[in-house]
């Protein structure tokens, strides 16, 4: 039985997005993580992230300085401030165990900060709760890994920020 032609299309369409992402990344002299690729597409409004490739989790001090973890195409009609193009974003927190302001920059090829953005940010609770009776908004999640732990990002809508720290067996751990 062969697969629905739907299924096949969306398979093509997230690899040439990844690709498309990957070579704009190479030419700019940054490595993604093809696989941490996410897609948001509505009428007007069109983001294509993936992480920035590191070998090491950023420092605390990087996080609240500000540090780039994403490659990113962005397109929002009638968004002056933010022209259409490809970005560095780069995420400024107020720790890894603190709560506050998240500072999130789009930074062009030329290195140029050209919008930023600023929501609210809390760490993840190290013994983390489910509760399904919570109506949750489009959440993307990322992780920038190490050898040891995983920096992870969640994203429940644009202002509204979670991180943590897991180990490599997926368990949250301290950050520090």
């Amino acid at each position: 039985m062969s697969k629905p032609a739907t299924t096949v299309d969306l398979a093509a369409f997230k690899k040439q997005l990844a690709e498309s992402l990957e070579r704009s990344a190479k030419s700019a002299g940054q490595t993604i993580v093809k696989e941490s690729i996410t897609c948001e597409m509505a009428t007007g409004l069109q983001v294509v992230t993936a992480a920035i490739q590191r070998d090491e989790l950023p420092t605390e001090k990087e996080i609240t300085t500000g540090v780039d973890l994403f490659f990113a195409y962005v397109s929002i009609a009638n968004q002056r401030a933010l022209p259409a193009g490809f970005y560095r974003i780069r995420l400024a927190l107020p720790g890894y165990d603190k709560k506050g302001d998240v500072k999130v920059s789009f930074i062009d090829g030329k290195g140029k900060t050209v919008h930023t953005v600023t929501g609210k940010g809390a760490p993840r609770s190290l013994n983390p709760g489910t509760d399904d009776a919570t109506v949750r908004k489009l959440t993307i999640k990322v992780s920038v890994c190490g050898r040891k732990k995983c920096f992870n990002l969640t994203r429940n809508g644009f202002f509204d920020w979670e991180y943590g720290c897991t180990d490599s067996n997926g368990n949250t751990v301290s950050c520090t």
